[in-house]
């Protein structure tokens, strides 16, 4: 995290904890915070196009797939 607030990496941290909280990466959640006040919404995939299936309330990040659809991508 303090690297991270060094090098701004808000957006990045973000993506990281819709992802943890989503596919409940548990070594993750405790650790992750945003780094500034949340004020917009941001999409999961940079340039990223298609509909929003999903946003999640918590790092208010947007995501083209299900929650279960990059389960299976990732589980595979």
């Amino acid at each position: 995290m303090d690297y991270a607030t060094r090098l701004n990496w808000s957006t990045a941290i973000r993506r990281l904890g819709s992802l943890a909280d989503a596919l409940n990466l548990v070594q993750l959640q405790g650790v992750l915070a945003p780094l500034k006040r949340i004020s917009s919404d941001l999409d999961l995939e940079p340039d990223q196009t298609g509909r929003t299936v999903w946003r999640d309330r918590r790092w208010q990040v947007r995501w083209t797939r299900t929650v279960d659809e990059l389960l299976a991508v990732t589980t595979q």
